[in-house]
């Protein structure tokens, strides 16, 4: 018997972990990008976060006080700027989950796959010692079964 396969939500090795590309064997790593790949994950990871976002919203509030106390062009300026960074942090944010979801479902496919390989493997194993079995079993008929004579009575 194969034992049973239970399937997670999540492949075992990724828990507590946040799932990355590097994991995966069809997708480069961050070895093989190129400089420009790596410079626009890290401008995602930095722009992407609360952080950025944080200093947007600040940037807002200064704008804002800016447009009530002093010069209204320049106010309303630094209210668009921050309003433009917290819409790119929110869009990078949204971005990088997006990847993280893709990374978790490339993963858990091919823990799936690996685990039916595995599976497939077990029947085939199943398979051939039952052919075995059966392929000795009808030997063994053949050669204990005598011929009937033909009122299908056996014969001497």
């Amino acid at each position: 018997m194969t034992p049973d396969i239970t399937h997670s939500p999540r492949p075992a090795r990724l828990r507590g972990r946040k799932p990355t590309w590097s994991l995966h064997p069809g997708i480069r790593s961050h070895d093989g990008l190129t400089r420009r790949e790596r410079a626009a994950d890290l401008a995602r990871g930095l722009l992407g976060s609360w952080t950025a976002a944080t200093v947007g919203a600040g940037l807002v509030g200064a704008g804002t006080v800016l447009t009530v106390r002093r010069d209204a062009a320049t106010g309303m300026t630094v209210v668009l700027s921050g309003l433009m960074v917290v819409a790119l942090s929110i869009v990078l944010m949204t971005s990088s989950r997006l990847d993280d979801t893709a990374a978790e479902v490339a993963l858990y496919a091919l823990e799936s796959d690996r685990r039916a390989a595995v599976a497939i493997e077990e029947l085939r194993d199943e398979v051939e010692r039952l052919r075995g079995d059966l392929a000795r079993l009808t030997a063994r008929v053949q050669t204990s079964v005598r011929p009937l004579d033909e009122a299908g009575e056996p014969q001497p």
